[in-house]
């Protein structure tokens, strides 16, 4: 709920404001709609609740009467349903692509069905997958960007991608191949 999400956010946003001289302060509105942990469920669960179709109508209807909304995705799009399953995950890219997403990053069910599959997910996705320390053993970045800056409303805002360091413990290493996820905190204060 957008209200539920200002309220929410406020103090973060009132601490972009702090250095601000007096005179250039402005109010500006921001809402983020956030979502994460998709897993794929097309559908609606056993009790009608949830699936694509409900979450692409609540997204529509905050929408209308924003015109200030970011819509943010943390990861963990594949894995979850036969259809996931059966087409490796990219079904499910071409369908969040009508969501609207503005930005996206990695979960770690993204490597669920392999890490070579993952170039092909960023193929497919028409909004940017940002993630600042998913690495190789030379550092390289598996995501075209460790971020990006949106300017929403007059504001610039810096989105940063991170993925749990803990991606050894929640992927089997095969799957992970070459990738590694560096300590978070330290990763997005080098940003």
């Amino acid at each position: 709920h957008r209200a539920m999400l200002r309220r929410r956010f406020l103090p973060l946003w009132l601490l972009l404001f702090v250095g601000l001289e007096p005179a250039l302060a402005e109010l500006r509105s921001l809402t983020i709609l956030h979502t994460n942990d998709l897993h794929a469920r097309l559908t609606p669960d056993g009790r009608q609740r949830g699936g694509f179709a409900y979450l692409a109508t609540a997204l529509r209807r905050e929408r209308a009467g924003c015109d200030s909304c970011l819509l943010l995705n943390g990861g963990d799009l594949v894995q979850g349903s036969p259809v996931s399953t059966i087409y490796r995950g990219l079904p499910i890219y071409d369908i969040a692509n009508l969501l609207g997403l503005d930005v996206s990053t990695l979960g770690n069910h993204e490597f669920d069905y392999g890490w070579r599959q993952i170039p092909e997910f960023l193929r497919r996705a028409r909004f940017p997958v940002v993630s600042a320390n998913v690495v190789d053993q030379r550092g390289r970045l598996m995501a075209p960007a460790a971020y990006t800056i949106r300017t929403v409303n007059g504001i610039r805002v810096a989105l940063i991608g991170a993925l749990t360091a803990d991606l050894p413990h929640l992927s089997m290493p095969d799957l992970l191949g070459p990738w590694r996820a560096l300590p978070v905190v330290e990763t997005v204060r080098r940003y």
